[in-house]
């Protein structure tokens, strides 16, 4: 059987020689070598390189053309080599003695050890809301058995859960699972995934009331500032509200809705006039 660093090897040597390969953003040329260097041989170097890609382009997007690798790998070859890179870069304490046996100063050595542990969580969770999550929890053999021998689908397989439902209580038993299996660093992991997945639907839910609010305003009919009159709030806040600055309270946002389905349903000749005293110009 083909090792996966023959495997990447042997694309790289076959990307390098192509004509497409040139025409080619030089960062995914970089990605490529770094991927092919760590998971061969783990140089510190290596760390220290993709390090600095981290650096130069953020997490997500070289977890993003890690995944573009899958065009040149195939799915089977990629996913092995996918693994053997998380399982580099996954042990932050491993990577940072690595580091300083070869010189790095402690500083640099957490930083670029810490950078590293970051990106296998981009890695993990890229595209996971495609995966079919795994629907029965391990004993915690079975769960140490998953962590130490999976590979990345299967351990996709075990966050979709988290990710689709950060507050089901499902996450603490799969880090109390990591706990009971000697396995401390998952367990963290997996509560910080946990927290992770929270605050991005937290920000998805504030998009969503913003929308939300917008499309009450219009359906009232009426201008903003009207609109805001007309729920006892300012003209301002209700600005902040629709930005998605500020979540309204829950009976705000009740009262935002009652009002504009009470608005949508007069008769327009009946929805409030101009302002006292208000002149229109006749031509």
């Amino acid at each position: 059987m083909v090792s996966d660093r023959e495997a990447l090897a042997e694309v790289l040597d076959e990307a390098r020689r192509s004509a497409r390969w040139r025409r080619l953003p030089m960062v995914h040329a970089d990605t490529l070598a770094t991927t092919a260097d760590l998971v061969a041989t783990g140089a510190p170097e290596s760390y220290a390189g993709l390090h600095r890609l981290i650096s130069d382009h953020g997490h997500q997007r070289i977890a993003l053309f890690q995944g573009w690798l899958r065009g040149l790998l195939g799915d089977h070859a990629h996913a092995r080599v996918e693994t053997a890179l998380i399982y580099r870069i996954g042990d932050e304490e491993h990577v940072r003695g690595r580091l300083t046996a070869a010189g790095t100063d402690d500083s640099a050595a957490t930083d670029i050890a810490a950078n590293c542990y970051s990106l296998m969580f981009w890695l993990l969770l890229r595209d996971i809301e495609l995966v079919t999550p795994l629907t029965d929890l391990p004993d915690p053999d079975g769960f140490h058995d998953l962590i130490r021998r999976g590979t990345v689908e299967q351990w996709r397989a075990a966050l979709a859960p988290v990710a689709a439902h950060p507050w089901d209580p499902r996450g603490e038993e799969l880090a109390a699972l990591a706990d009971d299996a000697g396995l401390p660093v998952v367990a963290d992991s997996l509560r910080a995934c946990q927290r992770v997945y929270q605050l991005l639907r937290e920000d998805d839910e504030r998009r969503a009331v913003a929308d939300e609010i917008r499309r009450r305003v219009k359906l009232s009919g009426l201008t903003q500032k009207a609109f805001a009159a007309y729920v006892g709030t300012s003209p301002s806040r209700l600005s902040t509200y629709v930005s998605g600055r500020v979540t309204p309270s829950a009976a705000m946002l009740l009262r935002i809705q009652r009002a504009s389905e009470v608005l949508a349903a007069r008769d327009p000749a009946q929805l409030p006039g101009p302002p006292e005293g208000y002149r229109p110009h006749i031509q």
